[in-house]
């Protein structure tokens, strides 16, 4: 493992919202029980 890992700020730039917006509703999905998931 690289042990120089660093959060980059251009990450944060808006080209990199959708990414970061996909990110969210992906996490969001996850935390939902799973017979919920099952009917998506």
């Amino acid at each position: 493992m690289l042990s120089n890992q660093r959060f980059e700020r251009e990450f944060l730039r808006p080209r990199y919202w959708l990414l970061w917006i996909g990110l969210g509703i992906l996490y969001l999905l996850v935390l939902l029980p799973y017979p919920l998931i099952y009917r998506l």
